[in-house]
């Protein structure tokens, strides 16, 4: 047997129930450390979980909001090609009128001309 002090043999012999309530406070003790421990571990775990699925939803909410925009800036620039289009076919038709009245213009200034000499 180790060596064991003759005090703690003295009080093992005199004081027995307060050495197994002694026992009993570190083995519960001991126990609630391991639980403590446990629910920590079991907590971190969950979180790291939660932070892994925030992230993966922030990504998908991302991945949704940049097709939307791509989508809605694609449609953008079709409307935006096919208004310059209309715009660009009312000036060329303003321009070729406005060279008929110019052209109408000159003549008419050509006869008053001749009217007047």
């Amino acid at each position: 047997m180790p060596d064991v002090p003759d005090w703690l043999i003295n009080l093992l012999v005199q004081y027995p129930i307060a050495t197994l309530n002694g026992l009993v406070a570190w083995y519960a003790w001991k126990q609630v450390r391991a639980k403590e421990t446990d629910v920590l571990n079991r907590a971190d775990e969950r979180e790291k979980r939660q932070e892994a699925r925030t992230d993966e939803l922030r990504k998908e909410i991302r991945a949704a909001a940049e097709t939307e925009i791509e989508r809605t800036l694609s449609s953008l620039k079709e409307s935006h090609t096919v208004h310059l289009a209309s715009k660009d076919a009312e000036v060329t038709r303003l321009a070729s009128q406005f060279t008929a009245e110019l052209t109408k213009l000159a003549k008419k200034v050509d006869e008053l001309k001749k009217k007047v000499d």
